[in-house]
This record gives structure tokens, C-alpha cells and sequence, in this order.
């Protein structure tokens, strides 16, 4: 947006985005910065669980929580722990982005065989990022019904 109120349109560009000098495209440049970025953030935080108080673990993981999502453009951010048996997953933390509905008491106790595919990817320690709940597909049709319960 200009000052004075008005836009200005960029036209738009035919082929491949100019050389910076350094002979990686714009779109690479951005991407490594937002790695350095995440990669700063991940070390801030884990360098605040150093030493940490036990009784500030739960604040701590919240703060983290919050500073991911915030980073990372989320509506939400979960950890999840496994009970003993191995069967269930609960919520123990969670934060929204503002507006947000907060699920983490429809989130305790939930069968890991009702879903495999989160209890998978979260046995792998792999983040899980999904976009827009509506959109999975019928075989987690489970999953989708849990998160917009």
C-alpha cells in the first residue's frame, strides 16, 4: 500500500526470477532465511528448558507452543503424550491462535487404533500439519470427526 492510500501493481513476471548475484532465486533466499529463522527459534527454546524449574516445565512448553505456531502461521499447536498402555493419546498442552476454539478436552483418552495414520506420524516424531481439517480424506474420516468435535 502506498502512503497516499493508492496500490501499486506489480506486473507480472514472464521466466525465471532475476539473478541476485549470489545465483540462488529469490524464492530459495526466502526459504533458507525461514529455515535460519526456525532453526534460531527451535535453539531459543530449547535453550529456556535448560535449567528449568520442574514447576515451570508446563508454562515452558506452552510459551513454545505458542512462539511455533505463532512462527509457524498455525491456528493451533498440540502435545500429545501416550498413557501407559501404548493405546491411548491426551493433550496435555495446547495453544490457539486468537479466535480459535480450544479442543484439548475433547482430546484426552483418544484410541490410537481409531487413529493410525496421527498415532503413526506422531510415533515417527513427525510434525503434523494439516491445513484444513474438512479436507482429509475419507480413510481419516475418524480423525477429521475428532478434531471438529
Amino acid at each position: 500500500m502506498r502512503p497516499n492510500g493508492g496500490s501499486q501493481q506489480t506486473p507480472e513476471r514472464k521466466g525465471p526470477p532475476p539473478d541476485r548475484g549470489d545465483g540462488r532465486s529469490p524464492d530459495i533466499r526466502r526459504e533458507l532465511e525461514r529455515h535460519i529463522r526456525l532453526e534460531r527459534t527451535v535453539a531459543e527454546i530449547s535453550a529456556g528448558f535448560i535449567g528449568l524449574d520442574p514447576d515451570d516445565v508446563d508454562g515452558a512448553i506452552d510459551s513454545a507452543l505458542e512462539r511455533i505456531g505463532s512462527f509457524t502461521g498455525s491456528d493451533r499447536a498440540y502435545v500429545f503424550q501416550f498413557g501407559p498402555d501404548g493405546r491411548h493419546m491426551t493433550n496435555t498442552h495446547e495453544w490457539c491462535a486468537e479466535g480459535i476454539e480450544p479442543q484439548m478436552e475433547n482430546l484426552q483418552g483418544v484410541p490410537t487404533e481409531d487413529i493410525p495414520w496421527w498415532t503413526g506420524e506422531v510415533r515417527k516424531l513427525h510434525e503434523i500439519d494439516i491445513p484444513d481439517v474438512s479436507d482429509l480424506p475419507e480413510e481419516r474420516a475418524r480423525l477429521r470427526e475428532i478434531l471438529l468435535a
